[in-house]
């Protein structure tokens, strides 16, 4: 039968159109909390039959009993901060659960941490994979459970998990499916709520996890960590005199995208003297020695503090060194930079000192 003219349009959106999402309150008899102390800290963990997991990559993640959206471990980026799981946009229908899903006959634990552990190493490392440690002390079941990680594209994604004995056969890429649902489903509270203050326990679970699994490969003390193969930007403009500089007092020049997961573990556990620009990169100070000391290249309006605090948890000593920025509008957190003659010189000065003393 043929549909009259004017209901068209009407069927299309009621076809495309998905009920709003409710915030859950009061109990689920489908939904299970468990509170566990991991590191001194206090995280909530959830376990749902019947879950629903839904993510758009970028700036939201929503775990759902039904259509009630379950509170503490769903998560809603806005506006450059997150924000309350009522103005979760599954919540407020800003937007909508898509009609298709992937079904999964297998318990489901998440890992997706928004956009950032998409492809960022320290998104990944540190607010993708302590999601592991924060489930395996909440559900200790969970260790055969199929997970929900951000991407699998890059090698350090699959090395890290492979490390964690995790099989490729338990592993689903949001980049594959962005709404899944399950007969059991777990997900927990970000293990780094703000990237700026990352909890003590995290870096010391990266290092306990991964520095067993260093490459058999040599590398120097003093290492200045090259940013010419970055395709985001915060490039050192001045980099061939830097290194040219830093070579004579026996640097050795590394791009990190030229080695192997296992090799950068291996390389910041040889170092004892880092210089480089502000970057993912530096989340490998969790594999220095005690005592190793940090250059990290600012621009001079830019500083966040997430390296810091590593070095600090790790006992390493972190020297900021804020430099000129050369930065186009709206775009400081890319911003290139340029170290002056003096900053330099204090940097060769500091390696002499550190050779003096070995």
């Amino acid at each position: 039968m043929k549909l009259p003219r004017l209901l068209s349009p009407l069927v299309g959106r009621l076809v495309r159109w998905s009920p709003a999402i409710r915030l859950l309150s009061g109990v689920d008899p489908r939904v299970r909390f468990v509170e566990v102390d991991v590191g001194g800290i206090p995280y909530k963990a959830a376990e749902v039959i019947k879950a629903g997991l839904f993510t758009d990559r970028t700036n939201n993640i929503s775990f759902l009993s039904g259509r009630r959206l379950v509170p503490h471990v769903s998560w809603q980026y806005e506006s450059n901060e997150t924000v309350g799981d009522s103005k979760n946009h599954l919540v407020t229908g800003a937007i909508r659960l898509p009609l298709k899903f992937r079904r999964v006959h297998a318990p489901v634990a998440s890992l997706l941490t928004g956009g950032g552990g998409n492809h960022n190493y320290f998104h990944w490392m540190c607010d993708c994979l302590p999601r592991i440690q924060i489930l395996q002390a909440a559900f200790p079941d969970v260790r055969d459970a199929m997970y929900w990680v951000p991407d699998l594209s890059r090698a350090f994604q699959r090395d890290t998990l492979g490390a964690l004995g995790l099989k490729q056969d338990q592993l689903l890429s949001s980049a594959d499916a962005t709404f899944l649902r399950t007969d059991r489903g777990f997900a927990v509270s970000p293990p780094i709520p703000d990237p700026e203050c990352v909890p003590r326990w995290v870096p010391h679970f990266l290092r306990e996890t991964f520095l067993p699994h260093a490459a058999p490969r040599a590398f120097g003390p003093r290492v200045f960590i090259s940013r010419e193969d970055t395709f985001y930007g915060r490039r050192l403009l001045n980099e061939t005199h830097v290194a040219q500089v830093l070579v004579q007092e026996g640097f050795q020049v590394c791009r990190l995208s030229e080695l192997s997961f296992a090799e950068q573990v291996a390389l910041f556990s040889a170092a004892r003297l880092v210089v480089t620009v502000h970057g993912a990169g530096l989340t490998n100070l969790v594999f220095c020695q005690k005592g190793a000391e940090i250059h990290e290249l600012f621009a001079d309006s830019y500083q966040p503090q997430m390296y810091r605090q590593i070095a600090a948890h790790m006992d390493l000593l972190h020297v900021p060194v804020a430099c000129e920025t050369v930065a186009a509008p709206g775009v400081l957190r890319a911003a290139d930079v340029r170290l002056s003659d003096s900053q330099l010189a204090e940097i060769v000065a500091r390696s002499r000192r550190l050779s003096q003393n070995s």
